[in-house]
């Protein structure tokens, strides 16, 4: 290589380092997002152009919740009581109009990466929520892990309003929270951005998110306008899930319906169920009858059963499971009976089998296939699909599912027998 051709390679490096970022941001331009809210409008808010007119059915509001550094930075260094976020709320009749319309408020431009909720007011829910998810999946910069909840009898405004005691940011508490619940009772359903949209655009299955309710700590309660907070006036809890028959909230399932979910589409990692054992207690009191399982280890699978000519189709659910004794309120001897822990292995699969049938039939009842059973049979055998996706509701709500559970007790803790209360009242020894 010639010197003038290194020279050239030479100056071409040094122009393309030498020139910075054409599309940077200085970071003290940014408004980092951590939350957002969608609801069905009130009419205008204050935040809006008094220019703002028209019919307010047609239009949505959109709630931001956005990171203040400065709070956050404070109160690690004092005892500050300032709220280290801003909820700022505009409408439009498009999301991103709404977005474009909080430039007239917000001193920072909006910046997106760090959103981790995607939040919907029930009532907007119901009409339909295709509207809003468009930007989210056209945007380069919004992120589709985000989880998606539904605030059952309420707003997404209220809720972007609510605080925690062991956090200071409400995104991290509820993330926290998420990972509480999944990790420890596998009683909500977890849904992302992604997650929602691919169930919604696949056959055979409807989306399903999280159900998030506002928990009053007074009566009646103000969580909004202040700068500075002495108290926590409202929390949130997650539980349950939000059912969607398409793109539309059709109804909710509890938390143990929600289980049921998981335990379908193997995602319970663990959680506690208490089952009677009244006929293995020597205790008079038949209400103290009670023992706690801890599932440990689970698993669960499902796929279609159909006929020969294809005119029945039913579906077979598959669950294996594996708990320790957590608690027992009686008083229990494992060596005096030989048969207790086949007993409590059979009591278990009962318990799991009643949790599934429960989250099913409300699914049926709902006409909403949250399982992928159709999806299922799509995969499977698309020429019978064909001929019932039509109909698919129908069959699906009328289904008699096949449950096929297999649970094992495989740990009592530090202890095998329980402690037993002498006949005088008093404790006596675990022996």
């Amino acid at each position: 290589m010639t010197r003038r051709a290194v020279a050239i390679v030479a100056l071409g490096v040094f122009l393309s380092v030498s020139a910075g970022c054409w599309s940077r941001r200085e970071i003290e331009t940014l408004g980092f997002v951590v939350a957002v809210g969608v609801d069905t409008s009130l009419g205008a808010t204050h935040w809006d152009s008094p220019d703002v007119d028209g019919d307010p059915r047609p239009r949505m509001q959109f709630t931001a919740q956005i990171t203040k550094p400065s709070a956050i930075v404070a109160g690690e260094r004092s005892q500050t009581q300032e709220r280290p976020f801003w909820v700022v709320s505009a409408t439009g009749r498009t999301l991103l109009e709404c977005i474009r319309n909080l430039s007239e408020v917000s001193p920072r431009i909006l910046c997106w990466p760090h959103n981790r909720w995607f939040l919907i007011g029930e009532e907007y829910a119901k009409g339909g929520v295709t509207r809003v998810l468009d930007l989210l999946e056209r945007d380069q910069e919004t992120r589709r892990r985000a989880l998606v909840g539904v605030v059952k009898d309420g707003r997404a405004w209220d809720l972007l309003q609510t605080e925690f005691e062991l956090e200071r940011t409400p995104s991290e508490a509820g993330r926290g929270i998420v990972s509480n619940v999944s990790g420890r009772l596998s009683t909500v359903a977890v849904a992302s951005i992604n997650d929602f949209t691919v169930a919604l655009a696949s056959e055979g299955i409807d989306p399903i998110a999280l159900r998030v309710e506002v928990i009053p700590y007074t009566s009646p309660y103000e969580i909004t306008g202040d700068v500075a907070r002495e108290e926590v006036k409202a929390a949130a809890r997650l539980s349950g899930a939000a059912v969607f028959r398409s793109d539309k909230l059709v109804g909710w399932l509890d938390g143990r319906e929600a289980r049921g979910y998981n335990w379908v589409v193997g995602k319970v990692t663990s959680g506690i169920l208490v089952v009677d054992a009244t006929q293995r207690s020597i205790e008079p009191d038949p209400q103290a009858s009670l023992i706690g399982l801890e599932i440990i280890r689970a698993k669960g699978a499902f796929k279609p059963k159909i006929t020969d000519d294809g005119r029945n189709i039913g579906i077979v659910v598959k669950i294996s499971a594996e708990a320790n004794i957590a608690d027992v309120q009686p008083y229990i001897d494992s060596y005096g009976d030989s048969e207790l822990w086949t007993f409590m292995e059979r009591r278990l699969e009962e318990a799991i089998r009643d949790e599934v049938m429960a989250a099913i039939s409300k699914a049926q009842e709902l006409r909403a296939d949250i399982f992928g059973f159709g999806r299922e049979v799509y995969r499977t055998n698309p020429k019978v699909w064909k001929q019932v996706k039509d109909r698919w509701y129908e069959v699906f709500a009328h289904m008699e599912p096949e449950i096929e559970v297999s649970a094992k007790i495989v740990r009592s803790g530090l202890k095998v027998r329980s402690v037993k209360l002498e006949e005088m009242g008093g404790a006596g020894e675990g022996r």
